[in-house]
């Protein structure tokens, strides 16, 4: 029964696993829940595990598979393993500051592109040409770059994800996506990495296993009458299910955190249960930004922001004069009394995140406005300004 530690900063990591399968449930049972709660261990791929992020400390814990007292091997006491992790208590930031200045967002494969082709092919930009553009990206005021997903996958933008835990080579591969975190965090750069949770692509073993009858992996997905829920409709993208995924999606999580990732942006992050996102951002400790069409209310406690898209398309109306500054004033005003401050300011308000003409149309129209309209600005209150780039 190993136990992996991992350290970042001042907090720890800890994974608690077994390698048998369970008849029917297994529990990590420690002092670091309320009253020895014990916390499921579900099914990770190659063994049932449990995540759990604590400060310093020493703890207990033992396991209980199918009512059996198990434990590891190590130091015990009163029938406990104990874990002494070292160092001192200090306090853990909360993210209830601005979190970025401006972001600069990045189609990865469409960035630099060294071929020619279609819309549906790989165009060849990749991680080293973007680190070799970083100090340019500094010099215009970017504190954050957020790329598009980089994970091994089906297709060419990459969110039919078949292999989490590596670089994509067309892109560089793991190696180059170090050299491009060790330049930006010299720059003062921050990375925000794009995350396809809500579904997997249909050619990830996982899904494969699942599709082939094997019982633990089909639970991961939704599987039934020889269809499966999946994203859009689309059949290479078929949903996850976080009740039983959920642990796996964390050591997934975990692994571009300790490599250094600054923050996430969930993809369809509205398709996935707050409950799963609040869990998520508080085991990892690191800034989450979803995906969320429509009212973002729901998610207002689970993550840090979101895309608001409830606001870009009223904007947009208003910007085009298809609404009038009314309507778009009650949009800002509902958001402003049901949703907390941070959460707002670290919300992305963007005008586009698809293609850079119409970026350059919606910035015209805006001019165009200014020069029309007059407007009340109060420094500080803005949302995060967020630019997405194409080339």
């Amino acid at each position: 029964m190993p136990i992996a530690i991992f350290r970042s900063g001042d907090l720890y990591f800890i994974r608690f696993s077994i390698n048998r399968r369970p008849r029917r449930a297994a529990f990590v049972i420690g002092n670091f829940t309320a009253f020895m709660k014990p916390i499921e261990l579900e099914f990770c791929g190659s063994d049932y595990c449990a995540y759990v992020s604590l400060p310093p400390g020493d703890y207990y814990y033992r396991y209980l598979v199918d009512g059996e007292v198990v434990l590891d091997d190590g130091p015990t006491e009163n029938g406990f393993n104990v874990l002494r992790l070292s160092g001192f208590v200090k306090r853990i930031p909360e993210n209830r500051r601005r979190l970025f200045r401006a972001i600069y967002g990045i189609f990865v494969d469409r960035f630099g592109c060294k071929r020619e082709g279609g819309p549906r092919d790989r165009l060849g930009g990749d991680l080293l040409f973007i680190k070799d553009k970083l100090s340019y990206i500094k010099s215009m005021g970017f504190d954050a770059v957020y790329l598009t997903p980089i994970f091994k996958a089906m297709s060419y933008h990459r969110y039919d994800v078949i292999d989490y835990l590596n670089v994509d080579d067309d892109l560089g591969g793991n190696k180059a996506f170090r050299e491009l975190l060790r330049r930006a965090h010299e720059l003062g750069i921050k990375i925000i990495l794009d995350l396809p949770i809500h579904h997997t692509g249909s050619d990830h073993p996982a899904f494969k296993s699942a599709l082939s009858g094997d019982q633990e992996y089909s639970r991961w997905y939704y599987i039934y009458n020889g269809d499966y829920e999946k994203f859009m409709d689309v059949r290479r993208m078929p949903k996850l299910n976080m009740k039983f995924a959920g642990e796996w999606v964390k050591g997934v999580v975990l692994h571009w955190a300790l490599m250094g990732v600054d923050a996430f942006r969930i993809d369809v992050g509205a398709g996935i249960p707050p409950w799963f996102l609040w869990d998520l951002r508080n085991f990892i400790n690191k800034p989450l930004i979803a995906e969320v069409w429509g009212d973002p209310f729901l998610w207002r406690n689970a993550v840090d922001g979101v895309m608001n898209y409830q606001v870009w398309e009223p904007l947009i109306k208003f910007l085009r004069g298809e609404i009038d500054a009314e309507d778009f004033v009650q949009v800002l005003k509902r958001q402003l009394n049901v949703l907390p401050k941070h959460f707002l300011v670290n919300s992305w308000l963007f005008m586009d995140t698809h293609d850079t003409q119409g970026q350059l149309q919606c910035l015209i129209m805006i001019l165009r406005s200014l020069r029309q309209r007059s407007y009340s600005y109060t420094p500080g209150s803005e949302h995060q300004c967020f630019i997405t780039v194409m080339r």
